[in-house]
């Protein structure tokens, strides 16, 4: 809430060519005044990576935590996913198969 005149958000999406966001910042007021564009200074960021597909595999909150999705090898479907990758606290969760139609 804020009080007074003045927008109580922001935010700014960055794009790659394929329409996949690479980057979302968020004005964090308590980092700084409002500018346009948000800095690195006055926001919080949040960076995607995409595989050729463009499924995310590698995806940072606010804070710079890395999540790390892996897939199949078709890249299709997602199989594992790391919270806290490549630190000493990552978490690795195995989604289950999907079982295919006998054919």
């Amino acid at each position: 809430m804020t009080t007074g005149a003045g927008p109580a958000a922001a935010a700014e999406n960055g794009y790659n060519a394929k329409g996949n966001v690479l980057e979302v910042r968020r004005w964090d007021s308590s980092k700084g005044a409002l500018t346009d564009p948000l800095a690195t200074a006055n926001s919080v960021v949040e960076d995607f990576t995409y595989s050729s597909r463009g499924n995310v595999v590698l995806a940072k909150d606010g804070r710079q935590i890395p999540t790390q999705y892996v897939y199949d090898s078709n890249d299709i479907f997602l199989t594992q996913t790391t919270l806290a990758y490549q630190t000493p606290q990552a978490e690795h969760f195995h989604t289950p198969s999907i079982p295919q139609p006998d054919c």
